[in-house]
């Protein structure tokens, strides 16, 4: 199930309870603009970017590697970063993550290793199918591809070479008065949103810090 459809679901299954209340859903690629007064709040992926803006987090993700178990077995599980030179990567790119291409760089002790592919596509979901189907490895955020994972379509790569988890938060700005429907909000969402597993620390990363901790 990917996020945003988990999120409408979610959202959907209890709006009935709240006859008197409207709401608008924007699924983006970007980053809302929460000072144009059209948008009260937002769910953001990372830390809320700006003093004047408000956080409440609702859970993490990881930027992880995954490929299928069939491409492995045509070309071998990589056991270091190094190894992945001979490998295809699924390039994904799109205004998020442009130059999101190296792995274990300067700012982790190692020299930056390129991923190199042929294939490169601007859509998560296009990107995932293309993993699936056994074109290469492909670097996502963890909440996209957990499912995935556990039902062993994919197989995660490397959570050594993983970055630190990345918040995920409900945003608004802190100009905007704390008003009833907000608040309300705020109560209804945070906990349910906070519930999906796909925001849960990953099993294993979670064993890594308390082992080096």
């Amino acid at each position: 199930m990917s996020s945003a459809g988990a999120i409408s679901r979610r959202r959907w299954r209890n709006f009935s309870s709240y006859p008197d209340v409207s709401a608008a859903l924007m699924l983006e690629d970007r980053v809302a603009d929460l000072q144009d007064g059209r948008t009260d709040i937002a769910l953001r992926i990372g830390n809320p970017g700006s003093v004047s803006l408000i956080g409440r987090r609702i859970g993490e993700v990881r930027k992880i590697m995954v490929a299928s178990p069939a491409y492995l077995a045509r070309h071998g599980i990589p056991a270091c970063a190094r190894d992945l030179m001979a490998h295809q990567a699924i390039l994904f790119t799109n205004d998020a993550n442009r130059s999101d291409r190296n792995i274990a760089g300067p700012a982790s002790g190692r020299a930056a290793i390129p991923l190199r592919g042929r294939f490169r596509v601007n859509k998560a979901e296009a990107a995932i199918d293309a993993a699936l189907d056994g074109r290469g490895i492909l670097r996502v955020l963890s909440y996209q591809v957990v499912p995935d994972i556990e039902a062993g379509r994919l197989q995660r790569l490397l959570p050594e070479l993983e970055p630190a988890p990345i918040p995920v938060q409900l945003v608004f700005p802190s100009a905007l008065a704390m008003t009833g429907s907000l608040r309300a909000f705020l109560d209804f969402a945070a906990p349910r949103l906070a519930a999906l597993p796909v925001l849960a620390p990953l099993p294993d990363a979670a064993h890594r810090i308390a082992r080096s901790g």
